[in-house]
């Protein structure tokens, strides 16, 4: 929603965007809207006019947009047949008066929903002509227009190097183009991991026709607008830096010509790759890239191990003919399996041996994407990425240790290892002898607490003759666990019964 100033010489706007119609020379339209002049009038000159003619000006609404109040000074006389009017069409083919014209310079007011004001003097008369008055006008003045934009602008388009493909380092930039219907494009707003990083207001720079906060057009901003920011991706020493090792979120928001709080936007979001952290080298012939888990099998870049193992990197540096490079330099990240995580660097410099070949170990910890990279110059990057998967594994205790007799309560004890711990899924599950894996109990499934810890118990009632029972502790995949699902080793209980 925004106001809209018409033939106003308080913002310095003269006719603007109103247009004059009439049916015949008699009627005579003029437009001055200083601070003694009657603003957009109608008047009627020497003649007769035949029954039903006028003369008007007319405020159209433009698309996209609705009128829902006007504010204005108008004054007026009716003589001869002629008859002033001041109103609003509606969208419905009818129109909605706005009485109290006549008169001197009177404020008169109007709110609802319509599409354009008219200013009108008519010839009432439905059989004869009308006389030769020249007394007849109305005028209107001062005209405060609020407008409603109903149609939200577009992000067209989103481009430059930041989104170039691959991995981005150093200073990129990133071109913008958007489009509006309504009030026009006022702002263009980019944001890097949630946070405002830069922005390109129009009204600064004098594209949109604004006098504070009141526009002096319909259409006060431009309908397409497009601009290119330049973004240091490693972030300026001493100041917050935006984006991070990894993946970042860039957003890019268009909003209209709006009061503030009620602009209408549109947002685009772009996930870019920064790696600012591994070394760049010299071009070293490096054209091929081959990497794979040792152990893969038939799917090597990605690979399976359970909570507790590492796992390692094997490669191989070619050049574009297929022969081996010595001395490549090489650089491995990784980060965890999780969103919003950045990348680690665990190996900033390795280099390939003379077969071309290289050999990294990842060390233990939870499910991960893995980076290998080679920089030959700051804007050209040979990279592959691995997937390693981690199965949980949680610990399960049993207390007491010793045999139990039919009767007795048995306690289990859960113990998540890693990060990431409070607040997730278990359950214990029990295999009798001769059976499957079953839930203990309702009261044996739920969620750990914020250290990681679970606990539940049983109260054997059923058993007979002497039986040995298998326990394990199961944690399913979860959102915001970096685990696969898992369960722990199995804990076995002798219950002796009558």
């Amino acid at each position: 929603m925004y106001k809209v100033a018409q033939c106003h010489s308080g913002f310095g706007v003269g006719q603007g965007a109103a247009g004059f119609h009439r049916t015949s020379g008699t009627f005579r339209g003029t437009a001055d809207c200083g601070a003694s002049g009657r603003g957009l009038e109608v008047e009627h000159m020497d003649g007769r006019s035949q029954p039903g003619g006028f003369g008007r000006w007319r405020i159209q609404a433009p698309a996209g947009t609705v009128l829902e109040r006007l504010r204005a000074r108008a004054s007026a006389r009716a003589e001869g047949g002629y008859r002033p009017s001041l109103f609003v069409e509606l969208f419905n083919d009818d129109s909605d008066a706005i009485p109290g014209i006549t008169g001197g310079s009177e404020r008169v007011s109007w709110d609802g929903v319509g599409r354009a004001v008219t200013t009108r003097l008519a010839c009432a008369r439905t059989s004869d002509r009308c006389g030769r008055s020249t007394n007849a006008f109305v005028g209107v003045k001062r005209l405060l227009l609020t407008l409603r934009d109903h149609v939200d602008p577009m992000v067209r388009s989103l481009g430059g190097s930041l989104l170039a493909g691959s991995t981005q380092r150093g200073t990129r930039i990133l071109r913008v183009e958007a489009s509006d219907v309504g009030g026009g494009v006022r702002r263009l707003l980019l944001l890097v991991n949630g946070k405002p990083v830069s922005a390109r207001d129009l009204a600064n720079g004098g594209e949109c026709a604004l006098r504070g906060d009141v526009a002096t057009a319909l259409r006060p901003c431009p309908l397409r607008a497009s601009t290119a920011f330049s973004l240091d991706t490693s972030g300026p020493s001493g100041t917050a830096r935006p984006f991070r090792q990894g993946p970042n979120t860039v957003r890019v928001c268009a909003t209209d010509q709006a009061l503030e709080g009620t602009a209408n936007s549109d947002c685009r979001r772009r996930q870019v790759w920064i790696d600012n952290a591994c070394p760049v080298g010299v071009e070293q012939g490096v054209r091929r890239l081959r990497v794979r888990f040792e152990g893969g099998g038939k799917t090597p870049q990605s690979l399976r191990v359970p909570q507790g193992r590492g796992a390692t990197i094997l490669g191989t540096a070619l050049s574009a003919t297929g022969s081996p490079i010595e001395g490549a330099r090489l650089c491995v990240g990784q980060r965890l399996d999780r969103r919003g995580k950045p990348e680690r660097i665990v190996k900033a410099l390795v280099k390939t041996n003379r077969r071309g070949k290289f050999r990294v170990h990842l060390p233990p910890g939870a499910s991960r994407l893995v980076r290998v990279a080679h920089w030959s110059a700051p804007n050209q990057v040979l990279e592959r990425r691995l997937r390693l998967r981690v199965a949980a594994k949680p610990q399960l205790r049993l207390r007491p240790s010793r045999t139990l007799h039919n009767g007795e309560t048995l306690h289990f004890h859960v113990k998540l290892r890693g990060r990431f711990t409070a607040h997730k899924r278990v359950s214990i599950r029990v295999k009798p002898p001769g059976g499957g894996w079953q839930l203990v109990s309702r009261d044996c499934i739920g969620k750990t607490r914020s250290a990681g810890r679970f606990e539940c118990r049983y109260r054997f009632q059923s058993t007979s003759g002497r039986r040995t029972y298998a326990f394990r502790a199961f944690v399913p995949r979860q959102r915001g666990y970096p685990y696969l699902g898992g369960h722990s080793a199995t804990r076995r209980q002798t219950v002796v019964g009558p």
